[in-house]
């Protein structure tokens, strides 16, 4: 090492240091504001004008601590004094104390000489093939190559190679652009991209027969059946421990309180804890007893809940809503749809939801059936086509919606479509159709709740569509859409600064004390002490016939109309507090319930001002309302409003106020919750941050090098060592002049290589068909032809970073080459426009 840096002259001084200001490929440097650009050049020429090492070296560190940006000066001024000051250090010492600015998970994971090829390499749009004066040798040796080092025409810069462009990148830090600016901190979580365009789904009915016919539909019928299995099961258990909380049933504990006292006006059977001979004979007053069980079971199952996520699961947090929508982008996210998720994610919600907390079941619902066809049905049928999983993890997302909801098919499928899918084929919609008629069908054969009706909350009460109350639905809209603005923004704040930057440490800790602020705020107050379903089945009620309810008939009470109007703000109040702090917690969390519910306090409300016909359907109203401007959904949210409430005559008054909550909602942020969450989660994912931007793409590939492949010459010793080098998920093939031939994906190069037989491995590969160059007709040549995709997506320098994005959604590629009048100039990856979007979002200028 100090031999090869003593060798450097003073003569390349300006060099090695423009690179350092310039190499923007490396994550361990810090980049420095295109702002100062003109600043740095000028300060490097002066750096560069004295021949001596060491003075250079210290008018290098003056220049580079003025020209870094603000919250960057502490952190520089004191590498630099200690490295620099006085500028008496040789290379040696230099290469060391750059040594230690490098990322620290890192530095014992590169070779010196890796790190010595990233500081003295310039940063410019490369690609990396044989140099075109090196011309293969036939017929060499295992052992004169070497293991394949430079006769395969790779430099000792391709050992750096492997973490630049590469589509499996596990932690986008900053962009590879001199303009970002941003912070090496800045990270996503571990995740994979995978390529629609490359990874082709194959004919499976022509190559298996019959069996290939009927597997995708037995995999289906597999995959709703086991998501309405499962969805019956966390029904049936969050309900029999939410009954635990307030008593029990004296004939069946395992009873729920509805069961236990069906079709009984007055029931004796269902005692109340503060009633059980054993709580009355303790000191303590049964009413006080009663609030301690209450409290204390709530805190026992979320405690219980954290923890498996905690210690077995981390993954298994949250909705999961966000998680698939990136997963059915292209993404595959380590962990999310694993075996222990899916356990953690099934019980937790079960334990969740009988506390009593502020969330539902729907969305951990959707994503416990995405792992369902991920983990078990996949394994198990052994699929491995990434493509063909994502068609199944789609129908299971509706499958998933459907059952969430006890029996919305059709608004299962428009809500993959809508809210989920961002690539979407025609056959998805078969497959999601046929999965959620199998889901809803054995869901409502096993029937959990032990209803009547196949709706979740049917009306009770007949009202038709009247044009009177047609300001009554606007007015809802309207207050609703401001009321979803202000949950979004109170729990985005909550998310992002109280959650991630003061309590992130004890996630544990913070689910029990949210646990028991809610049973403190609940309890007092009837209309919030039950289950949140159980709440939105007597808001949703009318008052015409016949009911034991003790709630129900307060509110049915005309004469207590004032008394009403203040019980429900205050339940409005609760439930908008502990749900905006409660959604995004480590624990299994959905948000559906929670958001129909506030809306329908609030309709309840405006019925007490309105003695039409129709009054009693406000709150139906007023809960899409408010659900459409926090999702920004609108479609598939009347759709399954209308399922699950059996109140198709009430479609239009719906319509209109999702579209105008959701108008109105807008007008503060276009952004969903779940949209919020993804970037505050850094979950990946591409949005339209960048559909306006008109900058070239160029951008993208400034300061990047490419490793490529050549159409003739190569051997099976050099494509070893390259992908033992590098990291890469697919190289593009070019001729000596850099001519753009095809694309090869690593794995099936990976294959392919292992296939070739050991007695081959001296001769050389040719990826292309046809007339084989003069210089190399003397070479015993391997075909690989067949497995190089000859039609990548390809653009040419001037495109719109706009037209990219557009690219990359509607088509699902993971990589585009850059290509000029045949040349290849660069690839761009899915990743490359994840950093650029991060970028845009925290406020950085592209130019």
């Amino acid at each position: 090492m100090s031999r090869r840096l003593s060798t450097i002259s003073a003569s390349s001084t300006h060099s090695i240091f423009e690179t350092l200001l310039y190499n923007d490929v490396n994550d361990d440097i810090p980049l420095l504001p295109r702002h100062k650009e003109q600043d740095r050049r000028l300060s490097i020429a002066s750096a560069s004008s004295n021949s001596s090492v060491e003075s250079t070296t210290a008018k290098f560190a003056n220049a580079l601590k003025d020209a870094t940006i603000a919250e960057e000066v502490d952190e520089q001024e004191l590498i630099i004094k200690n490295i620099y000051t006085g500028g008496t250090k040789n290379f040696d010492d230099i290469f060391l104390d750059l040594h230690s600015l490098t990322s620290e998970s890192e530095v014992d994971s590169i070779a010196e000489d890796e790190l010595v090829e990233k500081f003295f390499t310039r940063s410019q749009s490369e690609i990396l093939v044989r140099p075109k004066n090196l011309s293969p040798t036939p017929a060499l040796s295992p052992s004169t190559l070497g293991g394949g080092g430079s006769s395969t025409g790779y430099s000792d810069t391709t050992s750096v190679t492997q973490e630049l462009l590469s589509p499996n990148t596990k932690a986008v830090r900053h962009t590879t652009s001199v303009a970002s600016g941003i912070s090496r901190s800045q990270s996503v979580m571990d995740f994979e991209s995978i390529d629609f365009h490359f990874n082709h789904t194959y004919n499976e009915e022509k190559k298996q027969g019959w069996w290939g016919v009927l597997r995708p539909w037995v995999i289906l019928f597999i995959l709703g059946s086991l998501t309405a299995i499962v969805a019956s099961m966390i029904d049936i258990g969050a309900g029999v421990l939410a009954t635990w909380r307030e008593g029990y049933c004296t004939y069946n504990v395992f009873l729920q309180r509805d069961l236990c006292c069906a079709d009984k006006i007055a029931c004796n059977e269902w005692i109340d804890w503060e009633n059980s001979p054993i709580v009355q004979s303790l000191p303590l007053s049964p009413h006080t007893m009663q609030y301690i069980i209450y409290v204390v079971a709530s805190l026992v199952f979320v405690w219980i809940a954290a923890t498996l996520v905690r210690d077995l699961a981390p993954f298994a947090a949250g909705s999961g809503i966000p998680e698939t929508k990136s997963v059915l982008a292209g993404f595959r996210l380590k962990g999310f749809l694993g075996l222990w998720s899916l356990v953690v994610k099934t019980v937790g919600i079960v334990f969740c939801v009988s506390a009593g907390l502020s969330l539902g079941k729907e969305g951990p619902t959707v994503s416990i059936s995405s792992a369902l066809s991920s983990s078990v049905v996949m394994r198990l049928f052994r699929v491995k086509n990434e493509v063909v999983k994502r068609e199944f993890i789609s129908a299971a997302t509706a499958a998933g919606v459907c059952v969430a909801f006890n029996g919305a098919p059709i608004g299962g499928i428009l809500f993959m479509i809508e809210e989920a899918s961002t690539y979407f084929q025609h056959k998805v919609l078969f497959y999601s159709f046929f999965a959620s008629i199998v889901s809803d069908t054995v869901f409502h054969i096993i029937n959990p709740t032990h209803s009547r009706s196949i709706a979740l909350i049917p009306l009770k009460f007949t009202a038709a569509f009247s044009f009177d109350s047609l300001f009554y639905y606007v007015f809802i809209g309207i207050v609703m859409g401001i009321a979803g603005a202000m949950f979004i923004k109170v729990n985005v704040l909550w998310t992002r600064y109280i959650r991630k930057d003061k309590i992130s440490k004890f996630p544990v800790l913070e689910v029990m004390c949210i646990s028991l602020l809610t049973s403190i705020l609940a309890y007092p107050y009837l209309l919030t002490r039950g289950t949140l379903h159980h709440m939105l089945d007597i808001v949703l009620s009318g008052c015409d016939g016949e009911t034991s309810d003790t709630v129900l008939l307060m509110l049915c009470d005309t004469h207590r109309s004032s008394e009403n109007v203040i019980m429900l703000l205050i339940a409005f109040a609760i439930i908008f507090l502990t749900t905006a702090i409660t959604f995004g917690s480590r624990i299994p969390s959905g948000l559906f319930i929670p958001c129909l519910l506030m809306g329908a306090f609030f309709g309840r409300i405006t019925t007490l001002f309105n003695t039409t016909s129709d009054a009693y359907f406000f709150p139906l109203v007023g809960a899409i309302s408010f659900l459409s401007s926090v999702t920004k959904m609108t479609v598939s949210i009347c759709v399954i409003v209308i399922e699950m409430t059996d109140s198709i005559d009430l479609a239009p008054a719906l319509l209109i106020g999702a579209f105008v909550s959701k108008w109105i909602a807008d007008r503060f942020d276009h952004d969903s919750i779940y949209e919020h969450h993804m970037r505050i989660n850094n979950v990946p994912y591409l949005t339209n941050e960048l559909a306006s931007e008109d900058f070239p793409v160029t951008e993208f590939i400034k300061g990047k090098r490419t490793v490529a492949l050549k159409a003739f010459g190569e051997t099976v010793i050099s494509i070893r060592s390259l992908l033992t080098q590098t990291s890469v998920k697919g190289f593009p093939v070019v001729t000596d002049e850099n001519i753009v031939i095809g694309w090869i994906e690593r794995s099936t190069l990976e294959k392919k290589i292992d296939s070739v037989n050991q007695s081959l491995h001296t001769h050389s590969i040719r990826f292309v068909n046809g007339r084989i160059p003069a210089q190399y007709m003397d070479f015993n040549f391997i075909s690989f032809s067949s497995i190089v995709d000859s039609s990548p997506p390809q653009i040419v320098p001037l495109t719109t970073a706009s037209r990219l994005l557009r690219i990359f959604s509607q088509l699902g590629c993971r990589v585009v080459l850059v290509v000029e009048q045949g040349t290849l100039r660069g690839v761009i990856t899915r990743n490359d426009l994840l950093r650029y979007q991060k970028m845009y979002e925290d406020g950085h200028n592209f130019l």
